[in-house]
């Protein structure tokens, strides 16, 4: 039986790696849609959205069928638990991923438009904290998941002033008002994204270590 258990807990491991790399692909491919201004990978987000979907659903009753035939206690109910927490905070990730492909979209057809250099770095830092939240998943090192919760502050501040850039080259002639409009949001969802990662490693924290530290400002 704990063999069993062992087997199958392994199997879950895989699935939530499986979505976490391919909300990875989203973020990137979304982004850069936005950079490069080329809209020829849009489609391929929106079917690796719906993939991530998919695996949301199936991690979502593989966990209920573990807390039901084996009724875990201790540190596999908390792993259980929290991959349950995280597979809804990666779901949403690959959401707001994709919804930057569609704004990117609008933005394109705006015609010539200048993209804040900040969105590139903006970009970087975000699939940086993915990777390695990851590897603190993998570990299950609650240190290495603080590290991750402490760029978020930096993510904020960049949209902050993300932001401000925006409102310059809309006043300066270089975006339209929708266009820039259309931006302002692209950066916001970024910027929910990097919350949805810090999620993520407060949950491990709380895997490894049984204490939450959400809500706490250190």
């Amino acid at each position: 039986m704990e063999r069993k258990f062992d087997e199958e807990l392994q199997e879950l491991k895989k699935k939530i790696f499986e979505m976490i790399s391919l909300v990875n692909e989203i973020i990137e491919k979304s982004v850069n849609i936005l950079i490069n201004k080329d809209e020829k990978h849009a489609d391929e987000v929106e079917k690796k959205d719906e993939e991530v979907d998919k695996y949301e659903n199936d991690i979502d009753k593989y966990c209920l069928e573990l807390l039901a035939r084996y009724q875990p206690a201790a540190i596999d109910l908390r792993y259980i638990t929290s991959i349950m927490k995280i597979n809804n905070d990666v779901e949403r990730i690959g959401d707001l991923a994709t919804t930057i492909a569609h704004k990117a979209k609008i933005i394109i057809k705006q015609g010539p438009v200048e993209i804040p250099q900040n969105i590139i770095e903006i970009k970087k830092i975000i699939l940086n904290m993915l990777k390695e939240i990851t590897e603190a998943l993998t570990e299950i090192n609650p240190d290495k998941a603080i590290e991750v919760c402490k760029k978020d502050k930096t993510i904020d501040e960049m949209y902050v002033e993300t932001f401000r850039q925006i409102i310059d080259l809309i006043l300066n002639g270089k975006l339209t008002v929708k266009a820039g409009i259309e931006m302002i949001l692209s950066i916001k969802y970024l910027e929910r994204i990097a919350d949805h990662i810090t999620n993520i490693a407060e949950d491990i924290v709380y895997m490894a270590k049984g204490e939450s530290i959400k809500h706490k400002k250190e």
